[in-house]
């Protein structure tokens, strides 16, 4: 996942205020498997879309949950859920999707490493009825897979509304 980012164009024309030399030797470093920084690029990418999306392309929102809902399906550890409309043993009906956005949006996700793999806890509780909740593991690289499509998801869509112009 790291190279993708760190040998763009984009990546090559940012300019860092202040330290830009060390901070370009962090990012190299640590990457995208860097909490903070995954947690940042998983904000940018679900977050923030769907918030943009939801009012005026409710199409290009629902393409990407379902894009996204069969990579968790591929990719999963575990999953437990509590929601009513979900079972955890028919992981189908699981909008990951809506809960790994959540989880980033409200901060909710653990890094884990168990028998020399990193892990990703995601947890999404309903704050209206905290008996529904939903918690999804997944490896690190499975993540970044998924950044990695919803970037592609993303940029589709925006080269598609640029053109459109």
């Amino acid at each position: 996942m790291n190279w993708w980012l760190l040998t763009s164009d984009y990546y090559n024309s940012l300019k860092f205020q202040g330290n830009e030399e060390n901070f370009r030797k962090i990012l190299k470093s640590s990457g995208l498997g860097n909490p903070a920084t995954m947690q940042m690029y998983l904000y940018i990418l679900l977050v923030m879309p769907k918030e943009l999306l939801k009012m005026s392309d409710t199409r290009t929102l629902g393409v990407f949950k379902k894009e996204i809902n069969q990579l968790f399906i591929k990719g999963i550890d575990n999953v437990i859920t509590t929601y009513k409309n979900e079972d955890k043993n028919d992981i189908t009906t699981i909008d990951f999707y809506n809960h790994t956005r959540n989880s980033v949006a409200h901060s909710n996700c653990r890094y884990k490493n168990v028998a020399n793999k990193c892990y990703v806890q995601f947890y999404d509780v309903n704050p209206h009825d905290i008996t529904q909740h939903c918690e999804i593991f997944i490896e690190t690289s499975k993540v970044g897979e998924i950044i990695e499509k919803l970037i592609v998801l993303l940029m589709d869509y925006l080269n598609k509304k640029w053109s459109d112009r």
